[in-house]
């Protein structure tokens, strides 16, 4: 089936630079999934550029509504 030529290819990956070395670099330090090396790299990196006391990333929305749900609201906790 071919593409229209205006769509958007939603599952090709675009490589623009580094991307698979990156991919390699999560593979030998053997963790893919979240809490690894470039996630608390990226904690470290949003902490610093902002002056947040603590970033807390989450694999998606539903993650934060499940997490969020049962403590009480404070403004300083973004969702999105």
């Amino acid at each position: 089936m071919q593409a229209a030529p205006h769509s958007i290819p939603f599952n090709k990956p675009f490589i623009a630079g580094k991307e698979l070395y990156y991919i390699a670099q999560a593979v030998t330090f053997g963790n893919l999934a979240g809490d690894g090396h470039f996630t608390k790299a990226c904690c470290r990196l949003l902490e610093e550029r902002f002056g947040i006391k603590k970033v807390l990333l989450v694999p998606s929305g539903t993650a934060v509504t499940t997490s969020t749900a049962a403590s009480p609201p404070r403004p300083h906790v973004m969702a999105g």
